[in-house]
């Protein structure tokens, strides 16, 4: 993860810029090579919890304890599955960015009985909103990333990034890949009616059941 580090961290820090307090998860497509024959290889997700950011927070500290967390998550998998397995390679890294809102309760509010009954207890209750960002039209790729030359940014005026991205990887176009209408024609091979818009990363599954 070390040289996704600057790049990542980056990022992160222009949306934690913006909207001030973020949740924050990880999610690593990874590939092991079975190191008594390198002919044999195992991909891998590993997702890492949603964390709690702050304009205070400092992004190098929270890398570092990502960093940790994900090193620790391939020695439980070389546990399980056998020290042969070796990591070869970081296939991608998605970061998931929602905004975060803490609101604070500020009114009045009635202790259970088994808490009154104490005559002890001070009570503080800390109510959070938690408004997800979900994506939902085109949104211009930052130039590092354009200049792979390795990703379709569909350029659609709807909220289904997530079909448009699937029928072009399926479909892939010689020139203008980025034009939605090139996909019109492949919507009706897969099976997008019982999904939801903008497609939120726990609803990937379902889709996936429904193909």
């Amino acid at each position: 993860m070390e040289y996704l580090r600057k790049r990542a961290v980056g990022l992160i820090s222009k949306w934690l810029n913006k909207y001030h307090n973020i949740k924050i998860n990880l999610n690593m497509d990874i590939q092991f090579v079975d190191s008594r024959d390198p002919e044999n290889v195992m991909d891998q997700a590993i997702q890492l919890k949603n964390v709690e950011l702050y304009e205070s927070d400092n992004l190098e500290v929270y890398w570092d304890n990502q960093r940790e967390i994900f090193t620790q998550k391939i020695v439980d998998f070389q546990n399980k599955e056998g020290s042969f397995w070796e990591l070869n390679n970081v296939h991608s890294l998605l970061i998931n960015i929602n905004k975060f809102t803490p609101l604070s309760g500020s009114s009045y509010i009635e202790l259970p009985e088994w808490i009154k009954s104490t005559k002890s207890c001070s009570l503080l209750i800390n109510i959070n909103k938690f408004t997800p960002l979900s994506g939902s039209s085109y949104i211009e790729l930052p130039e590092w990333i354009k200049s792979t030359k390795s990703c379709i940014n569909i350029k659609n005026r709807d909220n289904q990034c997530f079909k448009w991205s699937i029928l072009s990887a399926l479909h892939p176009q010689n020139n203008h890949g980025e034009k939605v209408n090139l996909y019109r024609r492949y919507d009706h091979e897969l099976l997008f009616d019982d999904i939801q818009f903008p497609v939120r990363i726990q609803d990937i599954k379902k889709f996936e059941s429904l193909k």
